[in-house]
């Protein structure tokens, strides 16, 4: 019998020399020569790039078609993590031949690696903020299934009174770890510095009385800003600050406004009625072709007289509308004023202006411009 057989019956028979033969009782034969199949197989539960993230059985199967059912390794655990720890197994036949199936490798890896968060770029401010962009880096480490995969660098540029950043590391065999919140306070705006209270001009002497208002809307006003207001010595254009200012991220702020600083005018003054400032008269009319004196005085805040630094400019009378008035000035004989600009008289200021061939029965207006920068006018009538 060559092949194998699960059973093959043989008979077989005798004769001696009388011719009398006997038969042999049958004989049953199983023949196998060929071993069995044998294969090991891991169960569990798979996490990625070929590893187990949970307990491993691996089992040993196997088969033989003629001398089954075959007998194979019991069921192996794998419960401690490893990088590599291999399995043999093997299965035997009825026949008692016997084959080792193909070595298994089982990686296991039950634990997430670490995460954690930090800072890595970005400018220190107090009490906990930051005063310019913020970089904050995600970093971790497995000892079993390297390399580790963490989030992305993150970066924080808009001012915050309190950003949470989250970040996580996986590993080879896809277990993540998540890092501790790390909340960002950011603030790279400085305070808001405003100079109030500042009128555009004041008189010349005065003490503007200033404030300062200070505000920051993501840290919240450390120091509040104090102004410096410059004594006004005399006409021109000065500067008052307000500094002195911090948020409670460290940022300082400052502000800064001007003002002009201006003679004290108290309007033309008679035989010109300024109605601006004389309160209850009403429109000077005087006799066309006559002298008009038109004067001014300038003072200090205190009231005291002050001399300009430059002769006021007289400014050539625009003709306006028509006027019926009668004449209510007094006609006036002192010689007229040449030139372009007053003259001091006393301590006042003064123009002759000579009316005469300027037509009648108009309004016009007279006026002045001083070295402070400002102008100042008034109508009359001509009649």
């Amino acid at each position: 019998i060559t092949e194998d057989t699960k059973s093959t019956t043989v008979n077989g028979s005798c004769t001696n020399g009388a011719g009398q033969t006997t038969n042999a009782a049958p004989l049953t034969v199983k023949l196998d020569t060929t071993a069995p199949t044998a294969a090991l197989a891991a169960t569990g539960t798979a996490g990625d790039n070929g590893w187990f993230i949970g307990n491993v059985t691996v089992t040993t199967t196997g088969s033989d078609p003629i001398s089954g059912p075959v007998t194979c390794t019991a069921s192996q655990a794998q419960t401690g993590e490893t990088t590599g720890q291999a399995f043999t197994g093997s299965c035997t036949n009825g026949a008692g031949l016997t084959t080792a199936a193909t070595a298994l490798t089982v990686k296991l890896d039950k634990s997430a690696p670490s995460a954690s968060l930090a800072v890595t770029n970005g400018t220190t401010g107090s009490n906990g903020w930051y005063v310019s962009d913020v970089t904050v880096s995600t970093t971790g480490a497995d000892t079993i299934s390297n390399p580790v995969s963490c989030t992305a660098a993150q970066t924080l540029s808009g001012d915050t009174k309190g950003d949470i950043v989250n970040g996580s590391c996986t590993n080879a065999a896809g277990l993540v770890g998540t890092a501790a919140p790390l909340t960002i306070k950011l603030d790279k705006t400085p305070p808001v510095v405003t100079v109030i209270n500042l009128d555009p001009s004041y008189v010349v002497g005065s003490v503007p009385n200033v404030t300062c208002s200070t505000t920051d809307p993501t840290s919240g006003v450390a120091t509040s800003a104090t102004p410096s207001v410059p004594v006004l010595s005399g006409v021109g254009v000065y500067t008052v600050t307000c500094s002195g200012a911090s948020d409670n991220a460290g940022n300082a702020g400052s502000a800064s406004a001007t003002l002009r600083s201006i003679y004290g005018w108290n309007g033309f003054l008679q035989p010109i009625n300024d109605t601006a400032h004389q309160i209850g008269t009403a429109t000077s009319i005087f006799k066309a072709g006559s002298t008009v004196p038109v004067k001014f005085e300038l003072r200090r805040a205190d009231g005291t007289i002050i001399t300009p630094t430059s002769a006021p400019v007289w400014l050539t009378p625009v003709r306006g509308s028509r006027t019926t008035a009668a004449v209510d000035e007094p006609v006036y004989t002192e010689l007229s004023t040449a030139g372009g600009f007053y003259r001091a008289s006393g301590s006042q200021w003064i123009y002759n202006w000579s009316t005469k061939g300027l037509a009648a029965g108009y309004y016009y207006r007279i006026g002045v411009t001083l070295d402070d920068g400002q102008t100042y006018y008034v109508n009359i009538g001509l009649r």
